[in-house]
Formats: structure tokens, C-alpha cells, sequence
């Protein structure tokens, strides 16, 4: 590590915190592709990269668009609200009722982005920018009040910045990773890229819309956001995680609710805001590891 200037963060999960940590100590850039980092740990990250002068650049296509947007923003002061667009994923239009149906196979079919089964499902629940509201709080060191969610189903405006004068800065380009990735591993500088751009005359109509608090839960949206601005940091991770293990293990057993996943395991019934109470309840006890849900055998 010490001979390189730029060090990419990109494993999933917490453990992504100790490296993160180790490469600002350093005094290295940080090319963050690792969410959870800052969802976990948000606060000791910045402050320690405040405190050994390390940049953090992301990665995350939303947070890179922001990163971009602010770029000349003199005075923090001046942002009157972050818009992180979402796609909608591919349960976008379906009712409250009709969530209850889906499979996991429906919730890996993601309309424009071509990613991992966990993000891919996270995105399906729309529980991926619940975390990407925490990231752009710690990131940005704004409010969970400045930070909004907006669905953009082109995937083309990948998020927004509002300042407090009106004027509105967004960042546009293809549904393709290579150009944040290319922007962290280059900044300040662009590098020219080989692929063909965004051609604005042939894209379509763009369009925006609210969430569906309704169909995907206020769990998401906005109480997880509050409930998570300090989390205890070995753990915070952890409710995301589990269901999703039992999601993907046994595809055809589980559904997807308006709740989060649920799994039909031996004579129980596990959804994530179930894991989410279980959790919260387990970790408030001074010395309690934090909750263990056991997969039993399953019912087709």
C-alpha cells in the first residue's frame, strides 16, 4: 500500500471498514465502492479522512453523480437537497398486493444495471437506497431531511443536486459503471473514454416520480434512514444481510412482501422488519451478540 497513491475499496460489506481505515491513515485516496463502510461507520470514516487530509471519491454511481454535481460548491451551506435517483427496479408499478407474489427470480430481473444477486436484490426491495441515503448523509455531512429519493426509471440522470438559489445540477450518462469508476480512479482529472457516450437525441423522455411508499414500505424510505443516523458500527449491516442469505439460498421457497423478503422456514415466518425489531432488541442489551436466526428446513 505504500507505494500506490489511489486504493479502491471494493469488498462487500463491513469488512471493508478496517482497509478503508488503514488506506486514509496513509493518507491515500479512497475510491469507495463499499456502501456498507459508511453505513456502518460513517462519522469515524470522514472525520479520520478529515483528520489525515485522505479524499474519498465514490464509486456508487448516485454518490459519484453527486460527488460531480458538487464540484465548485464553495460552501456546503449552500445545497438545499441531494436527489438520489433510483430506477424503481423491476417490482416498479406493482401494488401492495401483487409484491406479495414475486419470486427471487423476478427480483434479479433489474430493468438497466447488470450487478451482483445482493445489490440486485436490494434493489428490488428498494432496501439498496435506504443504505444510499445513510452513505449520502455521512458522505456529505447532510441531514437525512437533504437527502431524497426519486424514482428515474431511464437511469440516465444518475442523481441531482438542488442549491438554495434554484438552480438544480444533475449528472447524465449511459447505466454503466465504467465512467464512475474511471472518474474516482482519475480525479481531478477525466480520462478519455473509449465507449460510445450518451446521445440525448435517441435516449427517450425522461421521467421522474415519488416512491411508492405504499407498495415498498416507509421502512426504507424514511425509517430506516432515522433509525440508522447512529448505529452501533460492528453491526449496523447485519438486518440486510440475513434475510438475504435465506432469500438467496432458497429462491423458490421465499417471497418478496411489501415488508422486506420473507422466508417460510419450519413453523416460522421471517420477514426484515421482523429481523429488524429482533435485531435492534438484541444489540440494545449492554453485551448481547447481535441476533441469531437459524435456517431450519423449508416448505415449497
Amino acid at each position: 500500500m505504500t507505494e500506490a497513491d489511489t486504493v479502491v475499496t471494493a469488498v462487500m460489506g463491513s469488512v471493508g471498514l478496517r482497509p478503508t481505515l488503514a488506506a486514509i491513515q496513509g493518507k491515500k485516496r479512497i475510491a469507495l465502492a463499499n456502501k456498507e463502510t459508511l453505513v456502518c461507520a460513517g462519522t469515524l470514516v470522514m472525520d479520520a479522512a478529515e483528520k489525515y487530509s485522505a479524499e474519498i471519491v465514490p464509486v456508487d454511481s448516485e454518490h459519484s453523480a453527486v460527488f460531480q454535481c458538487l464540484q465548485g460548491c464553495r460552501d456546503r451551506g449552500e445545497v438545499r437537497r441531494i436527489l438520489l435517483t433510483c430506477s424503481g427496479g423491476p417490482f416498479y408499478g406493482r401494488t401492495f398486493d401483487e409484491l406479495e407474489h414475486m419470486t427471487a427470480a423476478d427480483a434479479l430481473r433489474h430493468p438497466n444495471w447488470h450487478m451482483g444477486p445482493k445489490i440486485t436484490v436490494d434493489s428490488a426491495t428498494l432496501m439498496n437506497k435506504g443504505l444510499e441515503i445513510i452513505e449520502a448523509m455521512r458522505l456529505y455531512r447532510l441531514p437525512v431531511e437533504q437527502v431524497e429519493a426519486v424514482i428515474h426509471r431511464q437511469s440516465i440522470v444518475h442523481s441531482l443536486v438542488e442549491y438554495r438559489d434554484g438552480a438544480m445540477i444533475a449528472q447524465l450518462g449511459t447505466a454503466d459503471m465504467k465512467l464512475p469508476i474511471r472518474y474516482a480512479l482519475t480525479y481531478p482529472y477525466r480520462a478519455e473514454s473509449p465507449d460510445k457516450p450518451l446521445d440525448l437525441l435517441t435516449c427517450g423522455a425522461l421521467t421522474f416520480a415519488e416512491p411508492d411508499e405504499r407498495a415498498f414500505p416507509v421502512c426504507v424510505w424514511h425509517g430506516m434512514p432515522r433509525r440508522w443516523a447512529a448505529p452501533p458500527a460492528p453491526y449496523s449491516t447485519a438486518p440486510t444481510r440475513r434475510p438475504w442469505d435465506c432469500f438467496c439460498e432458497a429462491r423458490s421457497a421465499l417471497t418478496i412482501s411489501p415488508g422486506g423478503w420473507s422466508a417460510r422456514w419450519s413453523g416460522c415466518r421471517c420477514n426484515i422488519s421482523q429481523a429488524l425489531r429482533i435485531y435492534w432488541k438484541q444489540t440494545r442489551r449492554r453485551g448481547a451478540p447481535p441476533c441469531d436466526i437459524r435456517k431450519r428446513s423449508l416448505h415449497t
